[in-house]
């Protein structure tokens, strides 16, 4: 789930970006960018486990020397299962909801009168208040007039010939994955926008003022030249913003907003690579859970936590400088479990005195082989955090 959370906060950086420059950006690059942010935000973290392989830190139980050992489960530990299906649940009632306006769709054009059959289009009519396309089938509401009917032909079977359908199933199945993220809202409005956009600037090249005339005739609700495209037609100000694009070209340079896509996608599979090594307050008295993520299994001691704490006390020897000194406290290491069991890379997190931090690291890295830690049936890298408290008797 670790990773759902960072494909979201990332949905949300990519889509800040998107949004600073988008006025900047011409419509095809704006309806690219709009389809790879869900990819992205997903793939990213995938790529990270998977692929760059970044480090695992588990944070492991505090020895005590001199003191008995036991092991607790953490609390909490069974909200996790409720809380993973839950999520998932959400995700298979949008994918249902999608299937049944797909359904939808489909019956509407079985139930609408077959028009004519324009090349590569079936073209239908009936009683709606709007016209609308699904691929290659087109809805024209009845009543228009032929001029009109021949303008909201064409500005349909550009819809289709686009696959905008595909682009809107495709965000829906995003949806369905990011469903509790209010922003799917935002970038679903924002593509349909695109689309618009895309259609006007085509229409507009062969009619002209002509195009920008029908838009505004509906804008002032005159029954003349009324044109039924799209729902979106309802709010004025996108009416207004679709006249200002059509008029207006960008010259911005499209390297620039790539180039900073880059960037950020670089930067967050670098900064996204380690986690914070020191545990919490909480996390020092609990016991490592039975998995880290879904389908990893961490890194496990021959003979389980017990045995491992029993290793270093039987192996700790407090240093009779220190013992003399009555100095006491906790020292935090970190090692890591390679994919053979082998403990590697000892380093100290947390010292409170010379002598202590030497001979905890020293017992550490003598320590036996662990069984190594799986993510996906493959043995993996997992980074253990250890606390050893040297306590005098």
């Amino acid at each position: 789930m670790k990773q759902l959370w960072e494909a979201h906060l990332l949905l949300a950086i990519l889509f800040i970006i998107y949004w600073l420059f988008r006025n900047k950006i011409n419509y095809r690059n704006r309806r690219i960018y709009l389809l790879m942010l869900p990819i992205l935000s997903i793939a990213i973290p995938w790529l990270q486990q998977h692929i760059i392989r970044s480090e695992i830190i588990l944070n492991l139980p505090e020895v005590v020397t001199g003191s008995n050992y036991s092991t607790q489960k953490p609390p909490g530990m069974i909200l996790l299962v409720p809380w993973y299906y839950s999520y998932y649940t959400g995700t298979v009632i949008m994918l249902l909801f999608l299937i049944l306006k797909l359904f939808k769709i489909s019956l509407s054009f079985r139930n609408s009168q077959t028009l004519a059959a324009y090349p590569g289009f079936k073209i239908t009519s009936g009683v709606s208040e709007q016209s609308y396309s699904f691929f290659n089938h087109i809805h024209i509401r009845e009543g228009l007039p032929e001029k009109q009917k021949t303008v909201v032909l064409e500005h349909e079977i550009l819809h289709g010939r686009l696959l905008h359908s595909a682009d809107l199933i495709l965000m829906d199945i995003y949806h369905a994955v990011f469903w509790i993220n209010p922003l799917m809202f935002l970038i679903k409005r924002e593509l349909k926008l695109v689309h618009e956009f895309e259609v006007d600037e085509k229409m507009y090249q062969r009619y002209q003022d002509e195009y920008l005339l029908q838009l505004v005739a509906h804008q002032l609700n005159t029954d003349t030249n009324q044109i039924y495209l799209s729902s979106l037609f309802g709010n004025r100000k996108i009416i207004s913003k679709r006249i200002s694009n059509m008029k207006n070209k960008t010259n911005f340079p499209q390297w620039i907003p790539i180039l900073l896509l880059v960037f950020t996608v670089g930067l967050s599979l670098i900064s996204w690579t380690g986690k914070n090594l020191v545990p919490t307050k909480a996390d020092t008295n609990m016991s490592p859970p039975d998995s880290i993520l879904p389908n990893t299994e961490p890194p496990e001691f021959i003979g389980g936590m017990d045995a491992m704490a029993k290793y270093i006390k039987d192996n700790i020897q407090y240093p009779a400088e220190a013992k003399s000194q009555k100095i006491e406290g906790t020292v935090l290491v970190s090692f890591v479990v390679d994919e053979s069991g082998k403990v590697t890379d000892v380093k100290m997190i947390k010292g409170i005195n010379s002598l202590l931090d030497e001979e905890a690291m020293r017992v550490i890295k003598n320590m036996p082989d662990w069984k190594p830690g799986t993510s996906n049936g493959k043995a993996i890298k997992v980074r253990m955090s250890l606390p050893v408290k040297f306590k005098l008797d």
